[in-house]
C-alpha cells in the first residue's frame, strides 16, 4: 500500500505518511487491518475419505464397553423375632391369677362375638392377638423382614404372605367360625390348668390361621 500524496510505501500499521506526514485514508487502514474471513470448509468426499470414515467407525469402541455397571441387589428373608422378656415372673404370675385368667376370658367372649358378626373381624383379629398378653403379660411376637442394599441389612416389620382372599373367606365359611370356638375353648381351659399354659399360649397365637388361614 502507499501514500496517496508522496506514493510512499508503507507498511500495514502506518497511520501517517513517515515521508510527507499525511494521514493514511481510513478505508485502507481499515482495509489493511481487517483479517480475511474464514472460508468454509468443503467436505472432503472422495474416496480417501469414505475410507478414512469407514476406519475410524471400524475402530471406536461403544460407548460402554469395558464399564462396570453396580447392580443393587435386595434380599428380602422372613424373620420371626422372639418377644422380649417382659415384667418378671412373680409380676407376671400375680397378675394372671389376679387379673389375668378372667380378663383373657372376656377378651375371648368378645373376640368370638365380634368375628361372628363378619364385619368385626378387624376387632376379632386385634383381641385375640391380644390374648396372651392380657393373659400373662406375654409381649407378642413380630415378624420382620431383612432387606439389605449396597451392604447394610435393615429391619422392616411386616406380615407372611397371605392366602388369596376367597379361600380365605370360603374356609371361614365352612370351618373357620366352628372350628374357632372349639380352639378357643381348649386352649382357654388348657390355661386354666397353669402346667400346660405354655401350650395354651402358643394355641392362641395360632387363632387366626384356625379362623381365616392367616399367616402370623
Amino acid at each position: 500500500m502507499n501514500c496517496q500524496h508522496c506514493q510512499q510505501e508503507l507498511l500495514a500499521s502506518d497511520r501517517f505518511c513517515p515521508n510527507c506526514g499525511a494521514p493514511v485514508s481510513a478505508p485502507a487502514a481499515v482495509a489493511a487491518h481487517s483479517p480475511t474471513p474464514p472460508q468454509p470448509a468443503q467436505p472432503d468426499t472422495g474416496p480417501a475419505a469414505t475410507a478414512r470414515i469407514s476406519a475410524g467407525t471400524a475402530a471406536a469402541p461403544p460407548p460402554h464397553a469395558g464399564a462396570r455397571q453396580s447392580v443393587n441387589v435386595t434380599v428380602n428373608t422372613p424373620i420371626v423375632l422372639a418377644p422380649p422378656a417382659g415384667p418378671g415372673c412373680l409380676v407376671r404370675a400375680v397378675w394372671y391369677l389376679c387379673v389375668g385368667w378372667w380378663l383373657a376370658g372376656w377378651a375371648i367372649v368378645l373376640g368370638y362375638v365380634a368375628m361372628v358378626t363378619v364385619i368385626g373381624l378387624p376387632l376379632a383379629f386385634w383381641l385375640f392377638d391380644r390374648v396372651p398378653t392380657l393373659l400373662t403379660l406375654r409381649p407378642r411376637t413380630l415378624t420382620y423382614v431383612a432387606e439389605t442394599r449396597y451392604g447394610v441389612t435393615f429391619l422392616k416389620a411386616t406380615t407372611l404372605p397371605q392366602l388369596p382372599l376367597w379361600q380365605r373367606a370360603l374356609w371361614f365359611v365352612c370351618v373357620g367360625w366352628w372350628a374357632t370356638l372349639l380352639w378357643l375353648a381348649l386352649a382357654y381351659a388348657l390355661s386354666l390348668l397353669i402346667l400346660p399354659l405354655p401350650l395354651a399360649i402358643m394355641m392362641y397365637d395360632r387363632i387366626g390361621g384356625v379362623m381365616t388361614l392367616h399367616r402370623h
